[in-house]
């Protein structure tokens, strides 16, 4: 975590290329910052207008995977323009690549395959759903495979800015602003702004835009434009999440999550070039911070966030995150004083609870560093950690009681889930423990367990009948047999 005691959580937008050229340097830094000022040190590249994302593949009853084998797939429209250098660096062999078309990558295999027969736009993801600007004014769907196509809009003009947003296309023609709903691909006309360069959905009823003077609005339905400062807006507004399209989507679970993530293993770095942080000098407004960026969040909380939710599959979570007043359990004990204390506390939260904590030997009042909990035993405990060494690095580290003691004295805020709830049907393999807290939307997965394991039995947590390979085991547990 080194000497960074407070920083800020930047949100590095994803400009498709076109706009770029339009849009000059002072909105185009003005877009980058999109922040809150956290205390403490708070996936996947985040490429131009890309996502990566975990899924199972179109038409397979079932994969098995374990958790450091989860395919993690990376789609693009590939490109030999020099800002997309980088991006083949690490693709690896483009030689069959083609300028303009949207391609795949199995980040496990490292196969790459061509998805549409047609030149792409560009393009914005849901989970393992692209949205594809094609032709300039058509709006096709598909998946990572190309299996599904539907032609979701046709405009009379050229489709510009689209962002996706809870379930809903935002995008201009011309000067008018259209919202799609995916539910029943319906579309209405929301606004008319002239000579519209950048759009950016704020809530199911406003939106900022700017246009080629660099002038920037706030746009609110039935109310009209407002002229806002978009520093100042984004600051006032931190509660606002970015469009889930310029997150890191993950589709539904293949299997249960442990520590460390196969995104993240030992040693790599939660930022967006992947690359360790020489400095955190630069993480100021006005600059462009390398720190990777995760609920409004960076460095160590940022990454502590990511691997929270990583783990109860709420990936990229809804609303705002947990706070204090938050239903989820916190730690009774909040001092680490005893080996008991130690104990305490992390039997209380289990696997992969959030922890912020303070350091006894920073000689700072107050939470300084945050981890998520990756297990314990009767005397150690260990934890998955970002920044510890002050340059984003990711790591898992074991200690005594003694020993973690004499680095962390305090608890000053703790997130856990309790999967206690029900379990549910989910797959041949699994079924699926939700939070049992109130609204709640968290799980994790196990295995099937029966009395008897073999062919054509019941499982004991959630009443599947088939072939079940585990014995019996406790329902919201994180350890079965």
């Amino acid at each position: 975590m080194g000497r960074v005691l407070c920083s800020l959580g930047y949100y590095m937008t994803s400009f498709q290329k076109g706009r770029e050229k339009i849009m000059s340097r002072k909105l185009k830094k003005y877009m980058c910052i999109f922040a809150s000022l956290f205390c403490a040190c708070s996936f996947m590249l985040s490429l131009a207008s890309t996502t990566y994302a975990t899924n199972t593949p179109q038409g397979a009853d079932e994969v098995m995977l374990d958790d450091s084998s989860q395919m993690c797939y990376y789609p693009f429209v590939y490109s030999e323009d020099e800002d997309f250098a980088w991006a083949r660096e690490l693709i690896g062999d483009c030689s069959a690549c083609v300028p303009g078309y949207l391609y795949v990558q199995d980040l496990t295999t490292m196969e790459l395959w061509k998805v549409l027969d047609f030149p792409v736009d560009y393009f914005r993801s849901s989970g393992d759903i692209l949205f594809c600007v094609v032709d300039g004014g058509t709006i096709i769907q598909t998946n990572y495979w190309g299996t599904v196509q539907t032609t979701l809009y046709h405009a009379g003009g050229d489709i510009a800015n689209m962002e996706y947003d809870n379930g809903t296309l935002l995008f201009s023609v011309d000067d008018r602003v259209i919202r799609l709903n995916l539910k029943d691909n319906s579309t209405e006309q929301i606004a008319v702004c002239e000579n519209i360069t950048f759009l950016f959905p704020l809530t199911d009823t406003s939106f900022v835009w700017a246009n080629a003077e660099e002038e920037t609005y706030r746009h609110t339905v039935d109310v009209g434009n407002e002229a806002v400062d978009l520093p100042k807006l984004f600051a006032e507004e931190v509660a606002i999440e970015p469009p889930i399209s310029m997150q890191v989507p993950l589709a539904a679970a293949s299997g249960p999550v442990s520590f460390p993530l196969p995104e993240y293993a030992p040693g790599t770095y939660f930022t967006n070039d992947r690359k360790k942080c020489e400095s955190h000098e630069d993480c100021i407004p006005t600059r462009a911070c390398n720190c990777k960026n995760y609920r409004a969040s960076i460095q160590c909380v940022g990454f502590a966030k990511y691997a929270f939710d990583r783990y109860s599959n709420l990936y990229p979570a809804s609303g705002s995150w947990y706070s204090d007043a938050n239903a989820h359990s916190n730690a009774t004990t909040r001092s680490f004083n005893s080996d008991a204390d130690v104990k305490r506390v992390f039997t209380e939260l289990g696997y992969g609870a959030y922890m912020w904590v303070s350091k006894r030997t920073d000689r700072v009042s107050g939470p300084v560093h945050a981890f998520v909990t990756a297990g314990s035993t009767s005397s150690t405990v260990t934890i998955y950690e970002g920044n510890a060494d002050g340059q984003c690095k990711v790591e898992l580290n074991t200690y005594t009681f003694a020993q973690f003691r004499a680095i962390y004295d305090y608890v000053s805020k703790s997130v856990a889930h309790k999967f206690t709830g029900t379990a549910q049907k989910y797959s041949a393999s699994y079924h699926k423990v939700p939070c049992s807290y109130g609204g709640c939307s968290g799980y994790i997965l196990q295995p099937h367990y029966a009395q008897t394991p073999g062919p054509n039995v019941r499982c004991l947590g959630c009443g599947y009948v088939g072939n079940i390979r585990g014995g019996m085991m406790s329902v919201g547990g994180s350890n079965y047999q």
